[in-house]
């Protein structure tokens, strides 16, 4: 190696323009340690940037994730504030259709099956009325309700 480079300096330089790396037995060990750690560095890069490519991904699914989840929540909120809407119209205060339904059994109307007796007994609550105003009145409303149909 050194004969080589005492006669011809310039070796080095041609070497060094074409990518090549002269050793000699002495620097052979220590340059091949030094590849192996470029090399390793490398590949470590490379995997950092796969790494931060895949994060970046799974946030964003993460992110997607949880719009829907809260749309799903919003929209459960909503389907409860329509159920409970509905359940009032069906079963709460004067005029509910439960009641307005059960006052036709008064007026002998035959049903097939009866409505469930929790939602009548909550529909109808005994102080459901007027204090003058019984199921009967309400029958009799009713009744003159459908005559002017």
């Amino acid at each position: 190696f050194l004969l080589a480079i005492d006669r011809q300096p310039e070796l080095i330089s041609e070497a060094l323009q074409q990518n090549i790396m002269l050793v000699s037995p002495t620097t052979l060990l220590v340059a091949l340690r030094t590849i192996n750690n470029l090399w390793r560095y490398e590949h470590q890069s490379r995997n950092a940037q796969r790494i931060a490519d895949r994060a970046a991904r799974l946030y964003d699914k993460m992110r997607l994730f949880v719009d829907d989840m809260s749309g799903i929540g919003h929209n459960l909120d909503k389907a409860h504030n329509s159920y409970r809407e509905a359940m009032k119209k069906l079963a709460e205060g004067r005029g509910n259709l439960i009641a307005q339904s059960e006052a036709f059994k008064s007026l002998g109307v035959e049903v097939k099956r009866s409505i469930n007796p929790q939602l009548v007994e909550q529909a109808m609550p005994e102080k459901a009325w007027d204090d003058e105003e019984t199921p009967d009145d309400v029958a009799d409303t009713l009744e003159a309700r459908v005559r002017r149909l």
